[in-house]
């Protein structure tokens, strides 16, 4: 029960994952038009990216770094972080539950 659960928690976090990974690079791409795929990679990704864009934003507004001299966004560095924790985190408490 513990293994199948895990699997699955594994699963969902490596998906959202890749997800991210793609958003990164069709946003490299010059002719990334709104699209439905685009559109739908924007509203599942958002929801952690743009808090942690928004991190980096104040962080470097209170260090007083200009917003415009950082052409690399790196909030998806963030959030692969902050998802990986989440994923240990979870299953951890799910081993010593069951």
């Amino acid at each position: 029960m513990i293994f199948a659960a895990g699997r699955i928690i594994n699963f969902i976090f490596n998906v959202y994952e890749i997800l991210i990974i793609i958003k990164v690079f069709m946003s490299w791409m010059p002719q990334r038009q709104s699209s439905e795929l685009t559109d739908l990679l924007d509203r599942v990704t958002d929801p952690i990216l743009a808090p942690c864009r928004d991190f980096f934003f104040s962080a470097m507004s209170f260090l007083k770094i200009d917003r415009r001299s950082m052409p690399i966004d790196f909030s998806p560095i963030l959030a692969i972080f902050i998802l990986d924790a989440a994923r240990r985190f979870i299953l951890i408490v799910l081993s010593r539950i069951l």
